[in-house]
């Protein structure tokens, strides 16, 4: 188990208690910012779902570049990371609002829902992307595709990390309404980790779906009509291109791994 650690690595066990322990912090934080309300509280629950990992780095005197998949990226990787991005958000919000179709979130629950990311100040909109966008893409990826999905390629083929990793992502959220869309984005999350060898492209996925989400929640609907002319459907002109270009982004993508 110490040569494993020396690797960055945690064994299966360490992971099952790593979990554990995360979920127990983060249902805590979660009922404390039910009770209490406020945007403030949800930088303290990024800052959790991370803390029991690094302090595990830290007891076991871990490489932290490798134990979190730090790995420096190129620019061009930036790059098609960015096109993904976009292409899968837009495809991944048509897939929300299908399911929500079929599978309603409860009116009182996604009314909540939406009050805790409205933006009503600057100081609403700066937490909410320092809690919702750049905490939540860094600490989370740290986690999931960083901690999680690299010690359990170890011990499984890639394909069955990615889909382990993603599952933890999904329960992580308690969400049942949007758990198969949280597991598809994990699965690409997942994807570009492990391809770049980086967390950092799943830094760029995650913080863009995340941001690009806020400005939708936030947006009058008249704003929107580019984008969504039914406001029940994403527009199918969106959906083409975003299909059209994620195919050629991601053998692009491969390509510029495999330079690196």
């Amino acid at each position: 188990m110490e040569d494993l650690n020396k690797n960055g690595l945690f064994s299966p066990i360490q992971i099952f208690i790593l979990f554990l322990v995360t979920i127990a912090l983060v249902t805590v934080t979660g009922v404390i910012i039910i009770l209490l309300g406020g945007s403030t509280l949800s930088l303290l629950t990024e800052i959790l779902i991370v803390l029991p990992a690094l302090i595990a780095c830290l007891q076991f005197k871990m490489p932290f570049t490798k134990t979190f998949r730090l790995h420096k990226i190129n620019l061009p990787i930036i790059f098609y990371s960015i096109v993904i991005s976009l292409a899968v958000f837009i495809i991944g919000d048509e897939i929300d609002r299908i399911i929500y179709l079929i599978f309603p979130m409860p009116e009182e629950l996604y009314e909540s829902m939406i009050r805790l990311l409205q933006i009503d100040s600057v100081k609403d909109a700066v937490i909410l992307i320092m809690s919702g966008v750049i905490f939540a893409a860094f600490a989370e990826e740290m986690l999931f595709r960083g901690v999680l999905q690299k010690s359990l390629e170890h011990f499984r083929e890639p394909a069955t990390a990615i889909v382990l990793s993603s599952v933890f992502f999904a329960i992580i959220h308690f969400n049942p309404w949007a758990a198969l869309q949280i597991m598809i984005l994990g699965l690409f999350l997942g994807y570009m980790a492990w391809r770049a060898n980086s967390i950092f492209p799943a830094i760029i996925l995650h913080g863009i779906n995340n941001l690009l989400s806020m400005i939708l929640m936030n947006l009058p609907e008249e704003k929107l009509k580019w984008y969504s002319e039914t406001t029940i459907h994403v527009n199918v002109y969106l959906i083409v291109f975003a299909i059209v270009v994620l195919v050629p982004a991601i053998v692009s993508f491969n390509r510029a791994c495999d330079e690196k």
